[in-house]
């Protein structure tokens, strides 16, 4: 007989034990770890058919603790890919909730060694850019809290990716292949979710690849 659903404030608390957790993991991982794990991240993106295929394609600028993407970024402008970055915003505008994201287009290696830390989450993100939400988006690798194998993902709680995915959605109707990456603590057996949470494409830990 199948459980019955978690009450929504059932699931946000599981969500938030889950972050509380992993947070004080990954902060104990050695900087060797957490760079031998990126570079294989970076290897199973780029040896996926999708990205392969992908002339468009949106990153993110890793903290500290996260799967390191400047050997994706690296690998993504090597190709001949147009990379497209977040820029976390608070204010409203039409159509968009307060905090969304834009995803902006950089023209090149260079431009992002020289973004500077930006708003609330002092994240380096870019100023200016061609908009991937009006370009359209081949594949996004998105960043995240815990991962499963079944491709759920748990983001960090501020709801940015959602309301992209959501916005996206009803503008294209279609979303990108997305493209989950984290390192090996990152992997659980469940993540607890809520209807809104969108199901990822592919998720890569480490050397483990789920699609």
């Amino acid at each position: 007989m199948a459980s019955a659903p978690q009450p929504q404030s059932t699931v946000k608390m599981s969500k938030q034990a889950l972050r509380s957790t992993l947070k004080k993991t990954l902060a104990a991982l050695p900087a060797s770890a957490i760079a031998a794990q990126s570079a294989s991240v970076a290897r199973h993106v780029a040896a996926l058919p999708e990205y392969a295929a992908a002339r468009r394609i949106a990153l993110y600028m890793s903290m500290d603790a996260e799967a390191q993407t400047a050997p994706v970024i690296h690998q993504a402008f090597a190709d001949g890919k147009r990379v497209f970055l977040p820029r976390c915003e608070s204010a409203a505008v039409p159509g968009r909730k307060r905090n969304h994201l834009r995803m902006l287009e950089v023209p090149s290696e260079a431009a992002v060694s020289q973004l500077q830390p930006q708003g609330k989450y002092q994240l380096r993100e870019p100023l200016s850019g061609a908009e991937g939400l009006d370009e359209g988006l081949d594949l996004i690798v998105v960043p995240g809290v815990a991962f499963s194998a079944a491709k759920a993902r748990l983001g960090h709680g501020a709801g940015f990716y959602d309301e992209f995915f959501s916005v996206y959605q009803a503008r294209h109707g279609r979303l990108p292949f997305l493209v989950g990456v984290g390192l090996e603590p990152q992997l659980v057996d469940n993540v607890p979710t809520e209807a809104h949470d969108v199901p990822l494409d592919a998720v890569i830990v480490g050397d483990a690849v789920f699609r």
